[in-house]
């Protein structure tokens, strides 16, 4: 397999490590697993583990690097829309489900309220 090319701008990439300190490595290896899977040249089994390995960088990224309450909300919505969209993923990795779940109990004890979405939707919940 060849290695993938990938390329991303001095500036963007500067600032992604002061951004992300932790994590933008992570994401550099996501663009390149992604390269290799739109070419066609993964297996399934790299498929999943590359998966895996996003998956679990837009966690930590939640967990550990939202500055505000705004993007934790913006996240909440990716994390809605991933799960309508590949209700599978649901069971390959629970751990979206369980923030939106955490989230649902803080607005459920009035120590959080909805978010956006969830009051344009219609939806007192996650998806």
């Amino acid at each position: 397999m060849n290695e993938p090319i990938i390329y991303v701008e001095p500036e963007r990439l500067a600032k992604w490590k002061r951004k992300f300190p932790i994590h933008w490595r992570t994401a550099i290896e996501a663009m390149k697993d992604d390269v290799v899977i739109q070419r066609g040249d993964a297996d399934p089994a790299f498929v999943r583990k590359a998966c895996l390995r996003t998956w679990g960088l837009m966690l930590s990224m939640y967990d550990l690097a939202c500055p505000t309450e705004r993007h934790r909300q913006k996240m909440r919505r990716g994390f809605r829309r991933l799960l309508a969209e590949f209700p599978f993923i649901d069971t390959m990795f629970p751990d979206f489900r369980q923030r939106l779940n955490e989230h649902d109990q803080w607005v459920k004890f009035g120590m959080d309220e909805l978010d956006p979405d969830e009051i344009e939707g219609g939806r007192s919940g996650s998806a």
